[in-house]
């Protein structure tokens, strides 16, 4: 199934088997959500998997995490790759592809549940930033991998990386830009010629007038442990 020439990745997502990334490694023993780990969620009674694009946190302190808006519904509880709890969906702005605008779904993650922004054992997300065409950037998801390619162009609410580079499963997950570790976007989908992520400033600034979220959101670039890296 697609939407206008781009298939999003999530709709070839549903699985029961779960992914191991580099990531997940850090949650083998204690829970915590970090950018580029899977996330599961029941659509109808299955279970269906995305990427988790990274944690943040707001002016009041509140905890939270993003990922694809075509990837939640409010009110759902999201798991990890152990079938863990680590938090709750509360706003969700959907994907509206057809017209080239996208959305977000915003996790509050529980108390007990670390936040991190390793991405790999010697990768963290360092900033957020604006792209510009040429930027070398990586992608992390949870059925690719590490994919990297060349920013083609970016507007205000949707940006091209050159290539196919995502699957299903990938969606919200992180795009990097390597030369200052900053986070420039999530994973949003591909055609056959380019991979579409949504620029990280028009989340943060959607998510900051959500009366869920609060004002000053903005991914976090520290850990809740120093020491705690995937």
């Amino acid at each position: 199934m697609a939407f206008g020439k781009y298939a999003l990745a999530l709709l070839a997502a549903v699985t029961i088997t779960p992914v191991l990334t580099a990531s997940t490694a850090a949650a083998a023993s204690l829970s915590v959500a970090a950018p580029g780990i899977p996330i599961y969620q029941d659509v109808e009674g299955t279970s269906t998997r995305c990427t988790l694009g990274y944690t943040a946190r707001n002016a009041e302190g509140d905890r939270l995490a993003v990922t694809a808006g075509h990837c939640g519904t409010v009110g759902q509880t999201v798991y990890d790759n152990a079938d863990r709890p680590i938090g709750t969906y509360i706003a969700v702005q959907p994907d509206d592809v057809e017209n080239r605008t996208y959305g977000y779904s915003l996790i509050r993650i529980l108390p007990d549940v670390a936040l991190s922004a390793w991405i790999t054992p010697s990768l963290a997300i360092e900033r957020h930033a604006q792209a510009h065409p040429g930027d070398t950037v990586c992608l992390f998801g949870t059925t690719s991998g590490r994919r990297c390619s060349t920013v083609e162009t970016v507007t205000v609410t949707e940006g091209t990386i050159t290539g196919n580079l995502s699957a299903g499963g990938d969606s919200g997950g992180p795009v990097i830009r390597m030369s200052d570790q900053a986070l420039i976007g999530i994973v949003i989908g591909h055609n056959n010629a380019e991979t579409l992520f949504e620029p990280i400033a028009r989340i943060v600034t959607a998510a900051a007038a959500h009366a869920d979220t609060g004002t000053a959101f903005g991914p976090v670039v520290d850990d809740d442990y120093a020491t705690l890296r995937p």
